[in-house]
């Protein structure tokens, strides 16, 4: 931060980011994470229903892995859950999420229609 010219550093609190489904989108976003390395988190954990995509995300990250997003959300060290599994999937994901008390990022759509978004 900086104040009438001096320079003043504040520590940051480090988020926990979690992925909910491997797969294209995450990929597109993981490909991309040396883009924002300046922002305080950290990658600890993913759920994917597939033992392969887990096994990739673990050999590369060495975050926790589950096969069910329940499981991903009741992790108390997660932070932020990014939601990139398939949209019809969305809305139970995020509602989840929301029930865990986590902050969530979901990819587009939210949901399949606006009823499901209220």
């Amino acid at each position: 931060m900086v104040f009438y010219g001096e320079v003043k550093t504040t520590q940051q609190r480090v988020l926990t980011l979690g992925f909910a489904g491997l797969g294209q989108a995450t990929n597109k976003v993981l490909e991309r994470k040396h883009e924002i390395e300046t922002l305080p988190y950290e990658i600890i954990a993913a759920a994917d229903p597939r033992a392969h995509a887990r096994a990739a995300f673990e050999a590369e990250f060495g975050g926790e892995t589950y096969d069910d997003i329940a499981d991903l959300c009741a992790q108390s060290a997660l932070d932020v859950v990014y939601i990139a599994t398939p949209p019809e999937f969305h809305r139970r994901h995020a509602e989840i999420a929301a029930r865990c008390g986590k902050h969530m990022i979901v990819e587009k759509p939210l949901a399949l229609c606006l009823d499901d978004c209220q």
